[in-house]
Formats: structure tokens, C-alpha cells, sequence
């Protein structure tokens, strides 16, 4: 019986990976959740996702535990068990905060892989190991990114990419005695079907700030490729290369790639325009779209608002350099080799400049805000 075991199924991925692996299970299956909490958040935690995932080919159970935790926080009968069912492991769990300190990010990120690690280890099938990663280990990088480049000298903007960075060559010295697979995703944004996320983040508070009149610049080159990855396409992709086309030690950009990402200077206008059709009131405003600057200009903007002090300007500033810190290092992250290994999948990405219109009007329509 094939019983794949997945961490992180709460996160921006989490939930559409265990749907996209529930529809992909043929035969006898189960997928074991690892979920924080008591009992009862346990427990109403799983049936949130099972109400996303819907009709399911296999069974969807949980187990009580946390990946900070020495055996994952999981009591020992089931732990056992688990080392003796588990064929796969998909490990997406991370705390991807931006302003978390080195402490806190490796004990998630990097000592929260090793114990993943650990259990795998432990398997008698010797699973297959997925690992969720981040395309931006490349940190402070410019230039085209390979699949196989980045290590841990940096360098890097925060201690998430940083301990991400880490985690990864756990599971790359890993590869000596399992099956391992590094999957690095872009920017996670919502389905390219109908918008829907998780959490609006990332991008979507830059969004955010535009609609409002708030953003005046965005640093960067104008032609430099913004690289948003719909969440269900990197589900569908992630569950293909750990199936079907699963290549044991190989690296991934689980990314839109170059050729079908817009350039930072034609994002916001478009997502000005969908404003504008959308809510009358905005386009009544006549906002007009951010301005492209240099990093050198943006920073002497930075330092102004330092100076100025407001707590307003302050908190928007914060909001916006999350994301436009990669922006000032510009990056193309190839993704020659998921190209070539999903081939024979069926999966297609549209163009950034065919499903952003979608993500911007479910955005607006939900006010930025997730419901469930």
C-alpha cells in the first residue's frame, strides 16, 4: 500500500500539493498529514483539508506532531508505524517570514528538514524524499540562475533564504542513501484557473499598496522577468516530478521560467488596469502606475522615510521590502531541466500576461482577503 507522508499541508502550497496528490493516487493509497496543534485543532484542521481537496482517489488521515520536535513530536507506536508504511515524503513545511531571526530559522527550516531526514532514514521502503524549497537561495545573486547553482556562501537578503540555503544541503548530502528530489519554487502566487490563494501575500501587499495610492516606485532593471509560479501548476508539477518523472538527485525550478514571466516595468501597469476596470472608485483616482527606478534611487526613498519617521509610511515600507528586495538583485531562474522532465505530463503554464488579470480580479473581488 503507497502511504505518502506530507508536512506543511496548511501552507500556501500545502493545501493544493495534497489535492493534487490525492487526485494522482490509483489504487490503494493514504496520505498522512503532519499537523500542529491539540487534538481538536488536529482534527479541524484535516477536514479544512479535505473540504479543499474534495473528491479524493485515497485516504486522507493526520497525525498530531511538529517538525521542530526530536521524532517530529510524534508518539512512539505511531512513529514506528509510520516507519514501516511510508513510501513517499513530501516535506513543505517552513516559517517563510521574512523578518524571523537566525534562531528561529533554523531551528524550523534546517532543524526541522534534518528531523524529516531522520524519519526518512528510519523507513524500511526507503521513500522517495520531495523537498520544497525556495528559488530564491540565490539571495544576493544576479544573472541567470541554473537549477544546480546557489550553495550556502550567499549572499543572502534574509535568515529565511539563508536557513532555506541550509536545509537544502541537508538534503543534498541526504542523496548518498535516499531517493531525494530538491524542489525550488518562485513566487507562489494564486491558481492560474480562478485567482484562488491561500494567503495574500508577497506580491499581492505591492498590489495592495497600488490600489490605494500608496506605491510610487518599484526598484529594479524594467526588463528584468518577475517570476510568479500559480500555486495549482506547481502542485500539479511537484506531484508529477515525484511520481511519473521523479529523477532522484536532481534540483528543480519549479518556476515559470523566463519566457513566461512579464517584465517588472509591464506587471503593474497591467495589474493598474484591472484595477481600473473593476472599481470605479480607483479609477476615478487616476492613480498613476509605480515608477521603475534604479536600487540606488529606491534606497535614497528608503532613507527618506527613515528620516520622515511617519508610522504609516514606515509600515508600508516594510510591507513593500519583502518583495522588492530581490527586485534590486535582477535574477532568471532557468527552468531548462522542469521543461524537459515534464515532458509527457500534460501540465501547461499559461504566460504571466494570461493569468495575472485572473489573480488581480479574484483579489480585488476578495477584498485581499482569505475567508477560510
Amino acid at each position: 500500500m503507497e502511504t505518502i507522508f506530507i508536512t506543511g499541508s496548511h501552507g500556501i502550497v500545502g493545501r493544493e500539493l495534497v489535492r493534487s496528490v490525492a487526485r494522482a493516487c490509483t489504487g490503494r493509497a493514504r496520505i498522512v498529514l503532519l499537523l500542529r496543534g491539540d487534538a481538536l485543532e488536529v482534527r479541524a484542521k484535516l477536514m479544512r483539508v479535505r473540504c479543499h481537496v474534495g473528491d479524493a482517489r485515497c485516504e486522507i488521515n493526520a497525525v498530531p506532531g511538529d517538525v521542530t520536535s526530536p521524532r517530529l513530536g510524534i508518539d512512539e507506536g505511531t512513529y514506528a508505524q509510520l516507519t514501516r508504511d511510508v513510501t513517499m515524503i513530501l516535506h513543505a513545511a517552513a516559517d517563510t517570514g521574512f523578518r524571523q531571526s537566525r534562531e528561529d530559522a533554523g531551528r524550523v527550516n534546517v532543524k526541522g528538514t534534518a528531523h524529516v531526514l531522520e524519519l526518512a532514514r528510519l523507513c524500511v521502503h526507503n521513500p522517495r524524499f520531495g523537498y520544497l524549497g525556495t528559488a530564491f537561495v540565490a539571495g544576493g545573486r544576479t544573472g541567470e540562475i541554473a537549477e544546480d547553482a546557489c550553495g550556502v556562501e550567499g549572499p543572502f537578503f534574509t535568515e529565511y533564504e539563508r536557513s532555506k540555503a541550509y536545509a537544502e544541503a541537508l538534503v543534498r548530502d541526504a542523496s548518498r542513501s535516499l531517493p531525494v528530489s530538491i524542489l525550488r519554487l518562485g513566487i507562489v502566487v494564486g491558481r492560474q484557473t480562478d485567482g484562488v490563494i491561500g494567503t495574500f501575500d508577497g506580491p499581492y501587499r505591492v498590489f495592495k499598496l497600488a490600489q490605494h495610492g500608496l506605491l510610487a516606485m518599484l526598484p529594479g532593471d524594467p526588463s528584468q522577468p518577475v517570476d510568479f509560479v500559480p500555486v495549482d501548476f506547481a502542485a500539479d508539477a511537484i506531484t508529477w516530478l515525484m511520481r511519473d518523472g521523479f529523477r532522484a538527485g536532481e534540483t528543480f525550478h519549479v518556476c515559470a521560467g523566463p519566457h513566461r514571466s512579464l517584465p517588472l516595468g509591464a506587471i503593474m501597469p497591467l495589474v493598474m488596469a484591472r484595477f481600473a476596470a473593476l472599481d470605479p472608485a480607483f479609477r476615478a483616482h487616476g492613480y498613476p502606475a509605480p515608477v521603475v527606478v534604479t536600487p540606488e534611487v529606491f534606497r535614497d526613498f528608503v532613507d527618506t522615510i527613515e528620516q520622515v519617521g511617519n508610522p504609516r509610511l514606515r509600515s508600508v515600507l516594510e510591507n513593500l521590502q519583502t518583495f522588492t528586495r530581490h527586485l534590486s538583485a535582477p535574477k532568471r531562474f532557468s527552468t531548462a531541466r522542469l521543461d524537459r522532465a515534464l515532458e509527457g505530463s500534460g501540465l501547461s503554464l499559461q504566460h504571466a500576461q494570461d493569468f495575472l488579470p485572473t489573480l488581480v480580479d479574484h483579489a480585488v473581488r476578495a477584498r485581499f482577503e482569505v475567508s477560510a
